[in-house]
C-alpha cells in the first residue's frame, strides 16, 4: 500500500521541511522495515522516529521543542520527503507525496485515459485552463490599461464589497497574484520598468486595501516578493522612475498605507532615494518620529528606534551635513548599538582608525554586556584583518574566545583559522584548558576538534539530558556502552516524572533506540518490568509502554 502524509501536516512547515531535505539536513536515515530513524542537522540536531503498518503512519516523534507542543514538524516532513525518494521498499510499504503518488498512477494509464483526465479537469477548472495556456502558447503582450485592470477584476473578485478575503480562499487568491507577479518580472526583464512599476504599485495598493485571513503568512510572502520586484525596478531602471517612485512611496510608507508590511518597503525608501529634496523630506519625517521616542525606550535598546537613529545619521551624512551629524553621533554614542553602527559605517568607507577607536572605547566601557561586546570583538578582528596587523588580530581573537565569547563555536573556529596546522595543538590545549578552568560547556569544542574520550567524560560528569542528541552519532559506534547507559540514565529521568501522553510516546521512543544497543534489549526488558509495578498508577503511561501494571 502506498502512504501518503502532506495532509499532516500545515502548508508552511511543509515547505520548510521539503526546504531542509533538499539542502541535505536529513541525515542518518535508517530503516528496519516499518521503523524509521533520522537525525535532522540544523541549528540543533534533532532524532526523528516515525513507525508505519500496512495501512499508514502508526507514530511519529521528534524532540525539537515544536513537536513537544502537539505539532507535526519540519523535520518529520523532511524525514518523510527523504522516505518519498525511494519510491518503494522491499522491507516495508512505499512512501508518497501527493504530487508522486501521482504521477506513479499516471504512468501506468494509456495516453487516451490521461487525454481525457485532463480534458475533464480544464473543462471544470477556469483557473487550472488559463494556467496550462499560459505555460504552452503565448497570448501575446497586453497594454499596461489591460494588465491594470487584470489587478482590479483579481482584486475585486476576491474581496468583494467589503474588501475581505476568507482563509478558505487564500491559496487561490495566491496563486493568482503570482501569476500577476510573473508578468511584471517579464516586464522587467523586457525593460520595460515603467509598465512593471505601474503594476507593482497597483498591486501593493490593492492587497493593501484588502483584509485577509492568513494566519500561514502567504500575503507576507507575496509582498515581499513584490518589494523585491520593486527594489530591481529602481536597480536597473532609468533614474526618471526614481521621481515617481518616490511621490508614490513616500506618501503610502509615511501615512501607514502599509501596515503590517511597512517595514520592508521602509528599508527601499530609505535605500534608493537621495535627491536633496528627497533626503530632506525623509530627514524631517524621521525627526517626527524621534521626538515620539523616549529616552527610555532608546535605553531599553528596541530596535526599532535605532533604526530611525541610524537612518537619520544616513541622510545627514548623504547632505553632507557633517557638523549636524559629528553632534547627532556624541550625542547618541552611549548606546551600544548605535555605536556598533558607527563604527560599522566608518569601517565601509575604510576609516578603520576611527573604527577602531570607537570599538575599543565600547569595549572599556561594556566590559559587562558580553553580547554586544562579542560584536565588537568581532568587528575589530575584521579591520585588523583588512589592515594585515596580525599581532592585533591574533590578540583580540584570543580575548574573543575566552572572554567576550567563551564556548561560542564560531568565536573557537575563527581563533584557529589563524594558526598553521603545525602550531594550532598546543593552542588549542591551552584553550580548553582555560574555558574548563571558568567552567564554560565546551562539549561543542571537543565534538569539532574530535575528542571522543573528553566528549564523553564531559557528558559523564556534566550530564545535560537532552544533550546526548548532539552527540550520539559521534559516540555511539566508538563507546556504545557508555553511550547506552547516558540514555539510560535520561530514561530513567524521563520516566520518573510523570506527564501526558506525547511524554510517554517519547519514552517508548527512547527504550527503542536503547535496546538497539548491545545488551540494550535485555536492560529495557528489565525497566519495562520494574515500571509495571512502580508506576502502574499511570494509565497512560501503562498503555503507551503495553505494560499490564501488575
Amino acid at each position: 500500500m502506498a502512504i501518503l502524509f502532506e495532509h499532516l501536516f500545515r502548508e508552511h512547515i511543509l515547505l520548510r521541511g521539503c526546504r531542509y531535505y533538499e539542502d541535505g539536513h536529513v541525515g542518518d536515515l535508517q530503516r528496519d522495515g516499518n521503523q524509521i530513524r533520522a537525525q535532522v542537522h540544523g541549528s540543533t540536531d534533532y532524532s526523528v522516529q516515525i513507525v508505519l503498518n500496512e495501512n499508514g503512519i502508526e507514530d511519529l516523534s521528534c524532540d525539537c521543542p515544536y513537536f513537544q507542543g502537539g505539532h507535526n514538524c519540519k523535520h518529520l516532513a523532511a524525514v518523510l520527503y527523504a522516505l518519498s525518494e525511494e519510491g518503494g521498499a522491499a522491507d516495508g510499504p512505499a512512501v508518497y507525496t501527493d504530487t508522486g503518488l501521482a504521477l506513479k498512477l499516471a504512468e501506468g494509464l494509456t495516453r487516451q485515459e490521461l487525454l481525457d483526465f485532463l480534458r475533464r479537469q480544464l473543462e471544470a477548472d477556469g483557473h487550472l485552463r488559463a494556467r496550462f495556456l499560459s505555460l504552452h502558447q503565448d497570448r501575446g503582450r497586453l497594454g499596461i490599461p489591460l494588465y491594470l485592470r487584470q489587478i482590479d477584476s483579481v482584486l475585486n473578485y476576491y474581496g468583494g464589497r467589503e474588501k475581505y478575503i476568507d482563509y478558505r480562499e487564500v491559496d487561490d487568491f495566491r496563486s493568482e497574484i503570482e501569476d500577476l507577479i510573473q508578468i511584471v518580472e517579464r516586464l522587467v526583464d523586457e525593460e520595460n520598468y515603467a509598465s512593471a512599476l505601474a503594476m507593482t504599485k497597483r498591486l501593493v495598493e490593492g492587497i493593501c486595501s484588502l483584509v485577509i485571513d492568513d494566519d500561514s503568512g502567504q500575503m507576507s510572502w507575496i509582498m515581499d516578493e513584490l518589494a523585491d520586484r520593486l527594489a530591481r525596478i529602481l536597480d536597473e531602471g532609468p533614474d526618471s522612475l526614481k521621481g515617481p517612485a518616490f511621490d508614490w512611496l513616500y506618501p503610502a510608507v509615511r501615512d501607514g498605507k502599509f501596515s503590517d508590511y511597512a517595514v520592508r518597503f521602509t528599508d527601499i525608501l530609505l535605500t534608493y532615494f537621495t535627491e536633496g529634496h528627497q533626503l530632506r523630506e525623509l530627514l524631517g519625517w524621521i525627526n517626527g518620529k524621534l521626538a515620539g521616542i523616549t529616552p527610555e525606550l532608546f535605553e531599553r535598546r528596541f530596535p526599532r528606534p535605532l533604526y530611525w537613529l541610524q537612518q537619520k545619521l544616513v541622510i545627514l551624512w548623504n547632505l553632507g551635513a557633517v557638523e549636524e551629524a559629528n553632534q547627532h553621533i556624541e550625542d547618541h554614542l552611549h548606546l551600544p548599538e548605535f555605536r556598533l553602527f558607527v563604527a560599522e559605517e566608518y569601517m565601509k568607507s575604510g576609516d578603520y582608525e576611527e573604527a577602531e577607536s570607537l570599538l575599543l572605547e565600547g569595549k572599556k566601557q561594556l566590559q559587562d554586556r558580553w553580547g554586544i561586546v562579542e560584536q565588537y570583538s568581532e568587528m575589530l578582528m575584521e579591520i585588523y584583518k583588512r589592515r594585515g596587523d596580525r599581532r592585533s588580530l591574533r590578540r583580540e581573537a584570543r580575548l574573543r574566545v575566552l572572554e567576550h565569547a567563551p564556548g561560542s563555536l564560531d568565536a573557537y573556529r575563527d581563533y584557529r583559522a589563524i594558526f598553521t596546522p603545525e602550531d594550532w595543538p598546543a593552542e588549542r590545549d591551552y584553550i580548553i584548558f582555560r574555558l574548563r578552568e571558568k567552567g564554560v560547556n565546551i562539549k561543542r569544542i571537543y565534538a569539532e576538534e574530535r575528542l571522543f574520550a573528553e566528549l564523553l567524560r564531559a557528558l559523564q560528569e556534566d550530564f545535560h539530558p537532552w544533550e546526548l542528541d548532539n552527540y550520539e552519532e559521534l559516540l555511539k559506534d566508538r563507546y556504545p556502552n557508555e553511550l547506552r547507559d547516558l540514555l539510560v540514565r535520561r530514561v530513567v529521568d524521563m520516566a520518573a516524572r510523570a506527564g501526558g501522553r506525547k511524554h510517554y510516546v517519547r519514552i517508548r521512543s527512547e527504550l527503542w533506540k536503547i535496546a538497539g544497543y548491545p545488551g540494550g534489549a535485555a536492560i529495557v526488558e528489565e525497566l519495562r518490568r520494574s515500571w509495571s509495578k512502580q508506576y502502574k498508577n499511570r494509565w497512560a503511561m501503562m498503555e503507551e509502554l503495553g505494560l499490564d501494571g501488575r
